[in-house]
């Protein structure tokens, strides 16, 4: 018996359902900003409108939620401190950004007196605060540093970029430079300064999804499932893989899948 655990999750997948609805609709011929530092075959996939092997799990519309409840809390707190300087509102066109490839939303838009402000905010999981070499995700910052680039081909004044991440216990501010060398950062983690560097520029990234799209051509799968996180493939704490992604079994046909969601890539783990 599951008195609140299963109106839980009647809530999470209804909840998720009609949000995906909605997503799909908005972006039906556009290139998603979030997809930038992910899979370009899986956008491609999307937009074909290929059929779906892989629905997220419970657990990943749980964390999904907790993402969204993080990110309301941080709105609420931006509106009470800067008041109408913030668009923080979901339906708030402000927040829209695109052209005729690109759709995307940024989550927070500061109107400071120094100039405008994107936030990108993100919740996660605390174990990446104690792995230093984690924060931040690199697809992160090309999705943050693509809203400044969209802007600013609407016309907009070139804005500051920040990534804020939320976790339980840990917090991380993050400020962005995005140029034609690729993407610098320095910020905050728990108060403790840290800077680094990606050097592939987010124009690049842009450009290679764009010349796919326009090829009309499925771009290729990787050469292994086990390529890297967030990819094909997820791997537990107990070393289990199990699939990452909504679009695995059109991309891996052939690997073997056990009852339980376990994956058999003993083929790859040679190579």
């Amino acid at each position: 018996m599951g008195i609140v655990h299963d109106a839980f999750l009647w809530h999470l997948q209804t909840e998720q359902a009609d949000h995906d609805r909605a997503w799909q609709e908005a972006h039906r011929h556009h290139l998603a900003v979030s997809d930038l530092g992910h899979c370009v075959r899986k956008a491609y996939l999307r937009l074909r409108k290929s059929q779906e092997t892989r629905p997220h799990d419970d657990y990943v519309l749980s964390l999904m939620r907790d993402g969204n409840v993080y990110q309301d809390d941080t709105a609420r707190a931006l509106a009470a401190w800067y008041g109408s300087q913030v668009h923080w509102d979901k339906d708030d066109p402000a927040l829209c950004v695109g052209d005729d490839k690109w759709l995307g939303h940024m989550d927070f838009l500061v109107n400071a007196p120094a100039g405008p402000v994107i936030i990108e905010h993100k919740a996660t999981n605390p174990d990446n605060f104690k792995n230093r070499s984690r924060l931040p995700y690199p697809f992160h910052c090309y999705q943050l540093a693509g809203y400044g680039v969209l802007r600013q081909k609407m016309g907009f004044p070139p804005a500051q970029l920040l990534l804020y991440y939320r976790s339980w216990g840990h917090w991380a501010e993050i400020e962005l430079f995005s140029n034609e060398c690729g993407i610098s950062w320095e910020g905050e983690f728990d108060g403790e300064c840290r800077d680094g560097m990606i050097e592939t520029p987010v124009m690049s990234k842009m450009a290679a999804f764009e010349q796919w799209w326009d090829s009309k051509e499925l771009p290729p799968r990787y050469e292994t499932p086990l390529v890297a996180p967030f990819t094909c493939t997820k791997t537990d704490r107990h070393g289990v893989v199990r699939p990452g992604c909504l679009y695995f079994g059109v991309c891996w046909p052939e690997v073997q899948e056990s009852e339980d969601g376990a994956l058999d890539v003993s083929p790859w783990k040679q190579v």
